[in-house]
């Protein structure tokens, strides 16, 4: 909650926290004695890439590329805006975040989860812009060099991806529970072994898809948490599913025993249901941020001599803390600073929400 702060001591440090919920969660870990785990998820190395994927990322080195989407942010360092394909919660930007830091000579590393961007910032000569794409992968991401075109290519694909899990989760689901049904409605013996056998099996050949297509990203997930000794909300997820598809299986086989086909399939559905609201959701964010930041004016009036009101145009993005600048009436302004006139009349709009 706005003007709340969380967080508590721990040997010796505080470790804040954006709600109290996160301090409950890492107070039970810390009370758990599983503070290793943070120390172990921090340190442990990610696994290489592979030699086809490393040359591709190479072609990320050169200067007719990197001209593209990498600018001068200093002597001797550079910063990039990429944008992160795969991201499925806070925990993933993270991840990335962590990752990245760990390169040798990336002084920043900065992951916006709602746009799907990040913002790197390296020395050069230290990193190379193919370690950085390379620790992204490894991670289980793909990074791309920020560009509208290839954004709205990233967004459209996963939510073309997530609207066909999400259709054959809601038609299993629907179907797998047409044949649970009368299990749930007729009394013990009104139906013949033999139909009840048909709709355990007919449960499991309608449950197969649902689990190898729809619920493939938290499989996948889960994969990737475990390859890099880490905990995600995708493991627990894929255990679950897997436990129960397992053990109803395993009753359809022997005939006789609980089968949770019903369940499971229409647990996949509203995860995948959630996942492409979010998904939806995350776009319009981000499009929202886009058109923010395409307010922000590309020339600003720099100011030569005060008294003579002598002004020079210059891009924004050159602007130095200690320049002063003219904003005239109706225009933006350029960059954070401190007002030096009187007093001025300024457009709030973007802060309160006005019209």
């Amino acid at each position: 909650m706005p003007g709340e702060s969380f967080g508590h001591a721990e040997a010796g440090a505080w470790r804040a926290f954006c709600c109290a919920g996160c301090e409950a969660v890492s107070r039970f870990i810390s009370g758990s004695g599983l503070d290793d785990f943070y120390r172990l998820a921090q340190v442990r190395p990610a696994p290489p890439a592979s030699r086809s994927a490393r040359e591709e990322l190479l072609l990320y080195d050169d200067a007719g590329v990197q001209s593209r989407f990498v600018r001068t942010a200093g002597e001797g360092v550079v910063e990039a805006q990429l944008i992160i394909e795969g991201m499925r919660c806070a925990a993933c930007a993270w991840l990335v975040e962590k990752v990245v830091a760990r390169v040798p000579g990336v002084d920043a590393m900065e992951v916006n989860y709602s746009a799907r961007s990040a913002r790197v910032r390296w020395r050069q000569g230290a990193a190379r812009a193919s370690d950085i794409f390379a620790a992204v992968a490894n991670a289980g991401y793909k990074a791309w060099p920020h560009e509208d075109g290839r954004l709205a290519q990233v967004e459209e694909r996963e939510r073309r991806v997530l609207l066909r899990r999400l259709l054959v989760a809601a038609l299993g689901a629907m179907q797998v529970m047409m044949y649970a049904v009368p299990a749930y409605i007729t009394a013990e013996g009104d139906v013949s072994a033999d139909a009840g056998s048909l709709m355990r099996w007919a449960g499991l050949l309608l449950t197969i898809p649902v689990i190898l297509y729809s619920a493939g990203p938290f499989f996948a997930g889960a994969w990737r948490d475990m390859r890099l000794a880490r905990l995600g909300m995708d493991l627990p997820v894929a255990l679950g599913l897997a436990a129960a598809f397992a053990a109803s299986a395993l009753a359809t086989w022997r005939g006789a025993g609980a089968v949770y086909f019903d369940s499971v399939t229409m647990f996949v559905f509203l995860l995948t249901l959630g996942r492409y609201l979010e998904s939806r959701a995350r776009a319009r964010a981000g499009l929202s941020l886009r058109r923010l930041a395409a307010l922000i004016p590309a020339i600003a009036l720099r100011v030569r001599d005060d008294e003579a009101l002598d002004v020079e145009p210059v891009a924004a993005a050159l602007l130095r803390p200690g320049d002063r600048v003219l904003v005239r009436t109706g225009d933006a302004v350029p960059a954070d600073g401190v007002l030096a006139s009187a007093e001025a009349t300024l457009s709030e709009a973007l802060l309160t929400g006005e019209s």
